[in-house]
């Protein structure tokens, strides 16, 4: 099924005449990329400012676990490690208590565990989350 011409053939972002498919929103990727940042900031509009630096810093801390981590289960590290790579064990997702009393912290998929040596269990959690 043919879509009707638009009748504004202008890049919505700077108003550019476009050339090309009818479809075609943006004149190029910068107008497309421009477009959506803004789009998204304003969604994010009565968010208190923190929120992103949080959500920056959870990344972070995925990050520098899921390194560290590589293809293992588990993995000993010192709690220097962590800390040289800007890690920061304020900020995680969720927190799971075994019946031992043990707590594990996770950021997402990935987690630790201080340890009573003073070391850090770096852990990855297997199971799907329901979503």
């Amino acid at each position: 099924m043919l879509q009707p011409e638009k009748e504004n053939n202008n890049c919505e972002e700077c108003g550019r005449e476009l050339h090309g498919r009818i479809d075609q929103r943006f004149c190029n990727d910068t107008c497309r990329n421009s477009f959506n940042r803004k789009k998204r900031i304003s969604e994010l509009q009565g968010e208190p400012p923190f929120i992103p630096q949080i959500i920056s810093l959870l990344r972070l801390n995925r990050k520098i676990l899921w390194r560290l981590l590589a293809h293992e289960e588990t993995r000993l590290v010192s709690r220097e490690q962590l800390i040289i790579q800007k890690f920061s064990f304020k900020f995680y997702t969720s927190v799971y208590q075994t019946k031992k009393g043990e707590i594990y912290h996770y950021v997402f998929d990935y987690g630790w565990l201080a340890t009573e040596t003073g070391k850090i269990l770096l852990v990855r959690r297997i199971e799907q989350a329901d979503l």
